[in-house]
């Protein structure tokens, strides 16, 4: 039998055996990924992580004509689009996804935050930095450089707070 786009998921009962496998399908679907200026963004990338048991995860790039091919569930799902490389002016986001929703994700201007991660007065190379907003929004995350260095743009609402994990 041809199991293309079909995940397996099990849950383990008491005494370790499965308890129950449900086959849950996927299906190929369109992404628009579009920038401030009305645009497709080539080159930006769309993740997508399924919320519950074993959070699959989902991942393409968005093609010259704006759009990205992905095999998804019809399932809520939370998706973050990356700007491409080229376009670092651009503020990473996150998106929520019901089950019925169009694809449809757009990136705008970020501002700046910048700065260098330290423990005990010594950068710390290769740290995992959040942004999140005053409501505890994700608003982006960038690993820091060899020298604890780190830049990123996000969508700033009232104000932002940081966490680091080291």
């Amino acid at each position: 039998d041809d199991l293309t786009g079909i995940s397996l998921l099990g849950f383990v009962a008491d005494g370790g055996a499965v308890d129950t496998v449900t086959l849950q399908s996927t299906e190929q679907r369109t992404a628009r990924i579009e920038g401030p200026e009305g645009h497709g963004l080539e080159g930006a990338r769309v993740n997508c992580v399924e919320a519950g048991p074993g959070s699959r995860y989902w991942s393409a790039l968005v093609d010259d004509s704006g759009n990205a091919d992905i095999r998804l569930p019809r399932s809520s799902l939370t998706c973050e689009v990356t700007p491409p490389g080229n376009r670092r002016d651009l503020a990473q986001r996150y998106f929520e996804v019901a089950a019925d929703d169009d694809l449809f994700f757009w990136l705008d201007y970020g501002e700046q935050i910048a700065g260098v991660v330290e423990l005990l007065g010594k950068p710390q190379a290769f740290a995992l930095l959040e942004v999140h907003s005053a409501a505890g929004t994700l608003l982006g995350r960038v690993v820091t450089g060899e020298a604890g260095r780190f830049s990123i743009h996000v969508l700033v609402e009232d104000s932002v707070s940081t966490t680091t994990d080291l």
